[in-house]
């Protein structure tokens, strides 16, 4: 199973602690990790890669992508490494459906769940943003989108098909023509066409949270430019239950 993450110097010291709830539910042995980023710190990387082979026994493929976006930034907490997500299907040394996963998450649920989903004719799985704002109330030249929307914190990405139909080409294309966040410019790509994920496999935290009451499994995100690791927010317990361990 293929797990990517995109991460700056900020959110690299991150993944610890999504990996530390990673492996409490799965074998994190039987997983290969990728990890885009764009830290120039070569030994930061390599002490990096050396920490997670050895506590998780885990492969861990780093992939230095030095590009740089122009854009808008319409989310105060959308960074360069977000970006890159852009990039993925030309990047890593992997084939079919991986499972993309920000560093601002929670996982408490078997993952391979996930790649069982049958997905979309573009080959993507998300879960539809609660906010359609993140598009919806966005004009591209005289288009308006009417189609719904997905959150890109949870993604489940066939690679092939990605490929194929130049996914990262046709994204970069849609940036230089309207500069704004990997996600605005991903759901102008779909036009609404992917595989809606199950409600509790992305529960965004302080929107539809209730949802940890109603399931044992789930993954949780912290939406939003305020993060458990440096605000006071709702269900910071289960983020610092696994960042004590990092």
């Amino acid at each position: 199973m293929n797990v990517v993450f995109c991460a700056d110097g900020t959110y690299l010291a991150l993944l610890p602690t999504v990996l530390n709830s990673i492996s409490a539910s799965n074998d994190a042995s039987k997983m290969r990790f990728h990890l885009l980023h764009n830290i120039e710190d070569d030994e930061l990387i390599e002490k990096f890669n050396i920490y997670i082979r050895e506590r998780f026994k885990t492969e861990l493929l780093s992939y230095f992508v030095p590009k740089r976006f122009k854009y808008d930034n319409n989310l105060n907490h959308v960074t360069d490494a977000t970006m890159l997500r852009l990039l993925i299907p030309n990047v890593i040394d992997a084939q079919g459906k991986i499972l993309y996963l920000d560093a601002d998450i929670i996982v408490n649920t078997n993952l391979s769940r996930l790649l069982t989903i049958n997905l979309s004719e573009k080959g993507f799985g998300g879960k539809t943003s609660l906010h359609s704002g993140v598009v919806k109330d966005m004009t591209f030249g005289n288009i308006k989108p009417t189609y719904k929307t997905l959150n890109a914190g949870v993604l489940i990405m066939d690679l092939d098909i990605l490929r194929k139909d130049k996914f990262t080409e046709k994204c970069l294309a849609l940036l230089d023509k309207y500069p704004y966040n990997d996600q605005v410019i991903i759901n102008l790509y779909l036009e609404g066409d992917y595989s809606e994920l199950p409600k509790q496999y992305n529960i965004f935290n302080t929107q539809d949270d209730e949802l940890l009451l109603e399931h044992k499994e789930y993954i949780l995100h912290y939406v939003g430019a305020y993060k458990p690791w440096n605000h006071e927010v709702p269900n910071a317990v289960i983020w610092k239950r696994f960042e004590i361990l990092a």
